[in-house]
């Protein structure tokens, strides 16, 4: 047992109906020892804070790992049907249909999401992905610039548009990006940016620019996400010794 199980166990002890010690021992177990005690904890969490989103969350999320998302979703109806003016509900059952590669199925609830919070700039990215991956790539475009427009340096928006064959970002869009730039939240964001600066520069010929920006976005992203070429060498070098041609 761990030092934080241990703590978390003593604070159930004395708290036996703490939905977030609950949720936290429910993470810790899932990942060490059994989905079932998990399980168990998390619908006692949700028992005792039934609209704990967090808890759904997880619970979600691990019934769809245990390959139970027949489950999940129903556990999410049961909210939406009790509370259908909550937007988290509907978010969640989003991303488990996405995960599931429903994409058909995912649409209709990003559809519900973006009429309900058109104001907000995240749920018109996933409707975008959405769209994209159904091969709908002119209404996907027009919902990443949606995001765009009501939040400006929004990287994934940005990159989702770039990454569509059909969208051409014009010089206003690398002027815009260029500013988006300055005011980029995370290095995630700034990172995406300078990627689709890189993609939308080489468009224009524009490649020495365009590489800088290439190589800008790579040595942001090695700040959360550190590659080694070795490591990577030697992984493929073991897949190929592993699955021999017999």
């Amino acid at each position: 047992m761990t030092t934080s199980e241990r703590t978390i166990r003593a604070r159930l002890t004395t708290h036996p109906d703490d939905p977030e010690a609950l949720r936290l021992l429910a993470s810790v177990v899932a990942q060490t020892r059994s989905v079932p005690e998990a399980e168990t904890l998390l619908r006692r969490a949700i028992a005792v804070r039934p609209r704990h989103v967090l808890a759904h969350a997880d619970l979600t999320s691990l019934l769809c790992r245990d390959e139970r998302s027949g489950e999940a979703l129903a556990v999410l109806d049961d909210v939406i049907a009790a509370e259908p003016e909550k937007i988290w509900p509907l978010s969640l059952k989003a991303a488990a249909l996405d995960s599931e590669r429903r994409t058909k199925d995912a649409l209709q609830v990003h559809k519900q999401l973006v009429a309900r919070a058109a104001h907000v700039a995240v749920p018109w990215v996933n409707y975008g992905h959405a769209l994209q991956v159904l091969g709908r790539a002119d209404d996907a475009a027009v919902a990443f610039r949606k995001s765009i427009e009501l939040d400006p340096a929004n990287g994934f928006a940005w990159w989702g548009l770039a990454n569509l064959r059909a969208a051409r970002l014009d010089e206003r869009d690398i002027t815009s990006l260029e500013r988006a730039l300055e005011s980029a939240s995370s290095d995630l964001s700034r990172a995406q940016l300078h990627f689709t600066l890189g993609k939308a520069l080489g468009d224009h010929g524009a490649f020495a620019r365009s590489f800088r920006h290439y190589e800008h976005g790579n040595a942001t992203r090695r700040t959360f996400a550190p590659y080694d070429a070795e490591a990577v060498t030697e992984e493929v070098r073991a897949a190929g010794e592993l699955f021999a041609s017999d």
